[in-house]
């Protein structure tokens, strides 16, 4: 199911993920799924603010 987020709310969950993965392991069993959802987050972040748009699908 896609959210629709503002760039507050992609920082935010950037954030969250980060925080997490800064609290654990490289060797946490999901440790790996956290970094891939992260990156995705980032990469929505990137393409919300080089399109302009107040919001995006993620």
């Amino acid at each position: 199911m896609l959210n629709i987020y503002s760039k507050l709310g992609l920082e935010e969950k950037i954030a969250e993920l980060n925080n997490w993965l800064n609290h654990h392991t490289a060797a946490h069993y999901n440790y790996a799924r956290k970094e891939r959802n992260r990156n995705y987050y980032v990469g929505k972040l990137i393409e919300l603010e080089e399109t302009n748009s107040t919001v995006i699908r993620a």
